[in-house]
């Protein structure tokens, strides 16, 4: 896909310093990411052609390719992905946000990101002409802020973009995490499926079918 081959370099280029400050290991596996992630994912796609089967609208296309992308990491083995050679996690929303870019190959929406329309870049916009855009943003469960970004990040950007439909991704690493995001759904009243998508990461939940 040559448009997420251009998007992972763009990143690249702007997160230098950043790939500079991090250990070896991490740089390693920062520059061999893309690669292997675009041949799984590939590979995945040859398999499951209803994939393009993408909906009338920006936000039926947005959740349809959410779900695959995290189909593939919970179910498919995606989630090795975020681990380096000593199964240690790599917990980066640069890397959830390569991988989703590769899940848009062949749409007919718009699909940008880092897009400011005056209050801050929101992650993506996808977008099929002004009168339908749906906004995707990344967050690592880790995060210290999660609760605070959950309750207002979003609503802030779907003013500012002039749209009602936006939605949540949120990467776990651990089951602590897991009932951490669970625990913020429902005290802020949203709806897991609908205004946030959890992606279950973990490691230690996903035994093969010989020992399940």
């Amino acid at each position: 896909c040559p448009e997420a081959i251009d998007y992972y370099i763009k990143r690249k280029e702007e997160n230098g310093e950043l790939a500079e400050s991090i250990s070896s290991e991490k740089v390693e596996y920062s520059e061999t990411f893309f690669f292997n992630s675009a041949r799984f994912f590939s590979s995945k796609l040859q398999e499951q052609t209803e994939f393009y089967d993408v909906g009338d609208n920006t936000l039926a296309e947005t959740m349809t390719r959410t779900g695959y992308l995290k189909d593939t990491i919970e179910k498919n083995g995606g989630y090795k992905i975020f681990y380096d050679k000593g199964g240690n996690p790599i917990e980066r929303e640069e890397d959830i946000q390569v991988m989703f870019r590769l899940v848009w190959c062949g749409s007919p929406s718009s699909v940008d990101s880092e897009v400011d329309n005056g209050q801050g870049p929101v992650d993506y916009k996808i977008s099929r002409g002004s009168s339908d855009a749906s906004l995707v943003e990344f967050k690592l469960a880790s995060n210290t802020h999660l609760r605070r970004n959950l309750e207002k990040q979003l609503e802030v950007y779907k003013s500012a973009n002039k749209t009602r439909n936006g939605v949540y991704v949120v990467l776990c690493f651990t089951e602590a995490q897991v009932v951490k995001v669970r625990k913020i759904i429902r005290e802020l009243d949203l709806v897991e499926g609908k205004d946030i998508v959890l992606i279950d990461a973990r490691r230690d939940n996903k035994p093969s079918g010989s020992v399940a």
